[in-house]
């Protein structure tokens, strides 16, 4: 269950990645936008399935206004030059970085470090055999296959997602063509900080929201894009759930506390038999 959201989110960080080449260490931190958004509308009166429309467009809003006020120039302008031979922009790094310092920071002062959650929102237990799993987090993973399975069918079937493939194929060729590549990254941009959003509203109906969630749900993120492949979104999705399977069998058969060891040994592992990703072949796969 609870690798479902993180393979949601981290297929919009992958999707973000492998267009505009932003390595975006705010996503984390989208997530947590989402989860206060839920806690503000759940105060006038919706509920968290109420609320994943219009978190989720307002995510886009703000995402893609991140990308035009701070991003676009290091990566359509004169800051492109600079990501020659890694691939990668240190300009970007420092702009998500402090935008990440920014955001924790207003929600501190806003909402205080104090917890905060959705209550009495399906607070009961669902049973499959021998195991009881709490609805929240059953809602949680459906709503999870049917957004990541909408963005699916979006990147594969659609105009913009046809568009999307040819500019990170070739940004030159696809100009030629008529496709505005700044346009296509500014729609992506948005579309994975939604994504981020929309994860955060469905996490926050069982987990807290503090200020520094988006802290620790950044390093998942990025165990996950690299275990499925950088740009594949498919990958990202199935190597969250087994990063959720790893992580929980991890805390009840060894110890909580070594959770995490758990999924950076099967990372590794997996590093080693698929460097390029568990279903990326040669190349960044959208």
């Amino acid at each position: 269950m609870v690798g479902g959201l993180y393979g949601m989110f981290s297929s919009g960080l992958t999707l973000v990645l492998g267009s505009t080449r932003v390595v975006n260490f705010a996503h984390g931190d989208f997530v947590t936008l989402g989860m206060y958004g839920a806690v503000v509308l759940a105060k006038v009166g919706l509920n968290p399935l109420e609320s994943l429309i219009p978190v989720g467009l307002i995510m886009f809003g703000i995402g893609a206004g991140v990308y035009l006020i701070a991003l676009r120039p290091s990566v359509t302008g004169r800051g492109r030059i600079e990501t020659q031979g890694t691939g990668f922009s240190h300009v970007q790094l420092v702009i998500t970085l402090g935008l990440s310092l920014v955001i924790e920071n207003v929600l501190q002062m806003i909402f205080s470090p104090n917890s905060q959650s959705v209550t009495g929102f399906l607070g009961g237990t669902a049973r499959f055999g021998f195991i009881y799993i709490p609805d929240a987090q059953v809602a949680a993973f459906i709503i999870a296959v049917v957004v990541f399975a909408v963005l699916h069918s979006v990147l594969r079937y659609t105009t913009y997602g046809k568009a999307l493939q040819a500019t990170v194929d070739s940004p030159s060729s696809a100009a030629l063509v008529g496709i505005n590549a700044g346009r296509i990254y500014l729609i992506t941009f948005g579309l994975g900080s939604a994504l981020a959003a929309i994860a955060g509203v469905i996490l926050v109906t069982y987990y807290p929201a503090v200020p520094t969630t988006g802290s620790g749900l950044l390093t998942i993120a990025f165990v996950v894009i690299v275990l499925g492949g950088l740009g594949n979104p498919l990958g990202a999705f199935l190597s969250g759930i087994i990063v959720g399977v790893v992580e929980q069998l991890t805390a009840t058969y060894a110890s909580l506390s070594l959770q995490d060891v758990g999924v950076y040994v099967v990372f590794l592992a997996a590093l080693l038999l698929f460097p390029r990703g568990i279903l990326t072949r040669g190349r960044a796969a959208l």
